[in-house]
């Protein structure tokens, strides 16, 4: 909740068990029993404090993203999976993500929970992946695609720039519309025998690449 009055979000109404407790803020405060509260929240183990926060309205324009480091989500399904990249993209300084249509809500109790609050620095934007892809390439944008067949990451390290990362689904990768966009495919090397890596854990280590170039 600190971070939600830290970054100027719409606090409508907080519900807390401790009386004693010291809030900030000009939002409403209702106290209520340990049992309401597990009623009203979704954690198993609810924490005493639980606030109600107005989701933000974010414009969507190509012209705001065309000149930054962009994350693109290929239908990314699992809320821990969406959550974590959220975090990592706020702890190497992406502001924004844009994910398709099909990709797992980013307001889902459990996506917000994973973010730790990453998700009042980081905007997410739903839209059709290959429109706005095209219309970020024509502004100057390059774009990559996170693939088994790509070239090393290193090539991330030596782009400078505005460009888009692109993340694909944890059991389909990037489909072939979205991947035949991409002006570059990369990939992770590794020296074990696992089939592939998590997406989130993926992508902090591509991001890792790509923000020290």
């Amino acid at each position: 909740m600190d971070e939600a009055l830290l970054n100027q979000a719409e606090v409508v109404k907080i519900f807390s068990t401790n009386d004693r407790l010291k809030l900030s803020g000009d939002a409403q405060c209702q106290m209520v029993s340990q049992k309401e509260m597990a009623s009203i929240s979704t954690l198993s183990s609810p924490s005493e404090v639980l606030a109600v926060v107005r989701i933000p309205e974010i414009e969507l324009t190509s012209v705001n993203l065309a000149n930054s480091q962009v994350i693109a989500l290929d239908d990314i399904k699992d809320p821990g999976n969406l959550g974590t990249i959220i975090r990592n993209a706020d702890w190497f300084g992406i502001k924004s993500i844009i994910v398709s249509p099909e990709t797992v809500d980013e307001f889902n109790p459990k996506v917000v929970q994973s973010t730790m609050g990453s998700l009042f620095r980081v905007h997410v934007y739903r839209t059709e992946l290959p429109t706005l892809l095209l219309e970020l390439k024509d502004q100057g944008a390059a774009v990559f695609s996170a693939e088994m067949s790509g070239e090393t990451s290193s090539i991330l390290e030596s782009h400078g720039g505005p460009g888009v990362l692109i993340i694909g689904s944890e059991s389909h990768g990037v489909s072939k519309e979205v991947s035949s966009i991409a002006d570059k495919k990369v990939s992770i090397s590794g020296m074990g025998n696992a089939e592939s890596l998590n997406a989130a854990v993926a992508t902090g280590i591509l991001l890792y690449s790509w923000t020290k170039g």
